[in-house]
């Protein structure tokens, strides 16, 4: 028998390893050896969820395999340059994927503000951008001059490596989206 496990949906290519790396990584550190996650559902672009239909139909097909024991959306709060209000956006995302995309599972939707990268940005020692904290802008020149030595940073190749070093704690202390990304795989691993 399959294990339970969690849907996941992702904003993009970078996002697929990086996502379920953090997830892992999190489940061992509170000795959880058990839950699985399902393969990521790749949006490929934040467009992609927020248009009619998308969001939906990622969360049907992450719920739709056997044993998930429900489904956790992660993306951006930015794109294309602009930021949207977290309290705004997951809402709205969370009411189109609940009911009938879910197959009445549980759905949870986290947004990282202001992207992925200023969680792996916040592990950095000393490092917080001019504005807006650790969740303000500028966190892909943190990586680049903190964790890359000057190195132009690719998504897609760095952002799964760069994830394995996120220190849990101190991230989730500076980032109040990262936790609500482990809260909300906590909420999920209890409906499970």
């Amino acid at each position: 028998m399959p294990a339970v496990h969690i849907g996941l949906v992702v904003e993009g290519f970078g996002d697929v390893d990086a996502v379920p790396n953090v997830i892992y990584r999190y489940l061992h550190s509170v000795n959880d050896y058990t839950l699985q996650l399902g393969k990521p559902m790749n949006a490929k672009g934040h467009g992609n969820l927020t248009k009619d239909g998308g969001i939906e139909r990622l969360v049907t097909a992450a719920a739709r395999l056997a044993d998930c024991a429900g489904v956790l959306v992660v993306l951006d709060s930015e794109h294309q340059g602009q930021v949207s209000c977290p309290a705004a956006l997951g809402p709205t995302l969370l009411s189109r994927a609940e009911g009938q995309a879910s197959r009445g599972l549980p759905v949870r939707i986290c947004l990282a503000v202001t992207k992925f990268e200023n969680w792996i940005a916040a592990s950095a020692p000393g490092w917080q951008p001019a504005s807006g904290g650790y969740e303000g802008a500028g966190a892909i020149q943190a990586i680049e001059a903190h964790f890359l030595d000057g190195e132009r940073y690719g998504k897609t190749a760095m952002q799964g490596k760069l994830a394995s070093l996120i220190d849990l704690q101190l991230v989730r202390q500076r980032c109040p989206s990262f936790d609500r990304l482990l809260n909300c795989v906590d909420s999920l691993r209890a409906s499970g």
